[in-house]
């Protein structure tokens, strides 16, 4: 599970984009999470960086992308060729214009609007700052799933492990002896691929009665040969 955002910033203002990077990264610092920013002036490589996402590994969270790149390309140019190419993260797009104008490009140029969001560069900042925020919000919750299904497979195993030993217990004694001697059988043909563990093992097993509770402490590989 990773804990950090990683940030792609297109422009071609390397001189503002240095002066707004160092103040949005004061601004996040007290957030106390690993942030990665990096910067491209030159929106050539741009697809070439982001293959990976093409194939399901997310390389970015965010992208900031401003109007005015080149002479030759339009931010909502790139915007498309992202999307075009299944690149989802949070898109920036920002401009000296007004945000209106910027609304109007993109939903002419892209038809939609979904993960993309509007700035100008007078409240750039606190629109950076806020879907930086809904970032953490969805990095969070993420974290909280895994949590909970971490506990509800730790809450599955005790029943099934309950489940077993009650069934083991309903056995007669010789479907529980068949079961150690089993157990006795794949243990001598595997103990040596544990040398340090095989004798704990065999004790487990070398009484007429088998002690399940030991006996699931096993590894795995014993109850899949």
């Amino acid at each position: 599970m990773r804990f950090d955002i990683n940030i792609l910033w297109i422009d071609d203002s390397p001189g503002w984009q240095k002066e707004e990077q160092e103040l949005f990264e004061l601004r996040i610092d007290s957030f106390n999470l690993l942030t990665n920013i990096e910067y491209v002036a030159n929106v050539d490589s741009i697809i070439e960086r982001l293959s990976n996402e093409s194939v399901g590994f997310k390389v970015y969270d965010m992208i900031f992308v401003d109007y005015n790149i080149s002479s030759a390309i339009f931010g909502n140019q790139v915007i498309n060729i992202l999307r075009n190419n299944e690149i989802d993260a949070d898109i920036l797009f920002y401009s000296a214009k007004e945000e209106k104008d910027l609304k109007k490009i993109i939903f002419d140029s892209n038809g939609a609007f979904e993960g993309i969001y509007i700035a100008t560069r007078d409240n750039f900042q606190d629109k950076a700052i806020s879907l930086y925020k809904k970032n953490i919000k969805h990095l969070l919750s993420l974290a909280n799933i895994r949590g909970f299904l971490a506990d509800k497979t730790s809450e599955n195993d005790y029943i099934i492990n309950s489940y077993i030993l009650k069934k083991f217990n309903e056995l007669s004694a010789d479907a529980q002896n068949r079961i150690r001697m089993s157990v006795q059988t794949m243990i001598s043909n595997e103990k040596n691929n544990y040398d340090s563990n095989w004798e704990e093992y065999d004790k487990i097993i070398e009484h007429d009665k088998i002690n399940i509770n030991k006996l699931m402490r096993l590894p795995c590989i014993f109850f899949f040969t």
